[in-house]
């Protein structure tokens, strides 16, 4: 009765969310290549799971079936950094939720409550959606950083070519339009001007072809 409330863009990005949650709570099967012995089926691991287990020196999780940062000395700052801020931004979301006497306390959970909460409140699948991609992004991220290639381009939304960053405490100037190559994401490309924000992907991207001339 609910799908009949929600329109065609709604219930796919409902189930879109429905697989963020999986990827970041549920092992899942994988296919892996084995030296002498070809293709095998084995398990990838919750990308939560993967973030903690970079963080816990002897690769245990906080209790409770997930969540929470335990003492002790972390093995990546960077990792417990990204734990923190997803905590926080779950923290801050939480409270904003229905039916609050039925809230977890941990972060798993509280996911899972997020999400499931989707199916009586479609308002909410916008912001899940895009939350929960930003999650799963940051931790691919942190793991396989992307391949970024500078463009010679002109971007057509602010009409940039070229962008001073800081690299090493110095002024570097580099291409402000680049490719953002993230081959387990999807979209695996992604074109963005590094001045503006603008963005291309999918069919866009051939839009910018026509749009757009090298530069020299």
């Amino acid at each position: 009765m609910e799908s009949l409330q929600l329109s065609v863009d709604q219930q796919l990005k409902r189930a879109r969310t429905w697989r963020l949650r999986d990827r970041l709570l549920e092992w899942s099967p994988e296919m892996l290549q084995v030296e002498d012995e070809g293709l095998r089926v084995g398990m990838q691991k919750p990308l939560l799971l993967e973030l903690q287990e970079q963080i816990k020196p002897s690769g245990e999780v906080g209790s409770g079936g997930g969540g929470g940062v335990e003492p002790g000395l972390p093995v990546s700052a960077d990792a417990l950094s990204l734990m923190q801020d997803i905590e926080r931004e779950m923290n801050e979301r939480v409270w904003l939720l229905p039916n609050p006497e039925a809230r977890p306390d941990k972060l798993a959970p509280r996911i899972r409550f997020w999400v499931d909460a989707l199916n009586d409140h479609p308002e909410l699948i916008d912001e899940c959606h895009k939350v929960l991609g930003s999650w799963v992004r940051s931790i691919d991220e942190l793991f396989d950083p992307p391949t970024v290639v500078q463009m010679r381009r002109v971007c057509p939304a602010c009409h940039s070519s070229h962008v001073i960053e800081d690299v090493a405490g110095e002024p570097v100037r580099n291409r402000a339009v680049v490719a953002v190559i993230r081959p387990k994401s999807d979209p695996a490309v992604v074109i963005e001007c590094k001045v503006c924000g603008a963005r291309w992907q999918g069919s866009s991207i051939h839009e910018l072809e026509q749009d757009t001339r090298e530069q020299d």
